[in-house]
């Protein structure tokens, strides 16, 4: 999964570990709202649904292929948003984005990702619980 290969490249400490976020009290619920307050909770926190379409429609206005799958293409937004938190540099992100996407359109993702994802409070809240802590 592009996920563990993600954390694996970059070295896992800027992100939560995905059983940890899975575990957590934002995890997925067993019942899907409905309606226009919905929330895109596949796999860790909480996405607004107009978030998400949003995130993925820069995506497909920049490649198509990058927003191939839906699921992937969240998750991986997620987490540049997860190193973003963390410090990384401009260029550690961009460089990230291409491994995860096998693309050269990084600094598009960590754009979309940035003005779409990144400041979704469940996002950041799953950050700030799942966080490395400095000793």
């Amino acid at each position: 999964m592009a996920l563990i290969s993600v954390l694996t490249a970059c070295g896992g400490g800027g992100a939560p570990s995905a059983t940890a976020a899975a575990s957590g009290p934002s995890g997925p619920s067993s019942s899907t709202p409905t309606g226009e307050n919905r929330s895109v909770s596949r796999g860790f926190e909480p996405v607004p649904q107009a978030a998400l379409d949003a995130y993925l429609a820069d995506l497909r206005a920049a490649d198509p292929a990058l927003a191939a799958n839906d699921v992937d293409a969240w998750t991986e937004g997620v987490h540049l948003c997860y190193y973003s938190f963390a410090g990384q540099s401009q260029e550690e992100l961009v460089a990230s984005a291409n491994r995860a996407f096998g693309t050269e359109r990084g600094a598009s993702v960590l754009a979309a990702a940035r003005k779409h994802l990144c400041g979704v409070q469940g996002v950041r809240d799953e950050w700030e619980l799942y966080r490395p802590r400095s000793s």
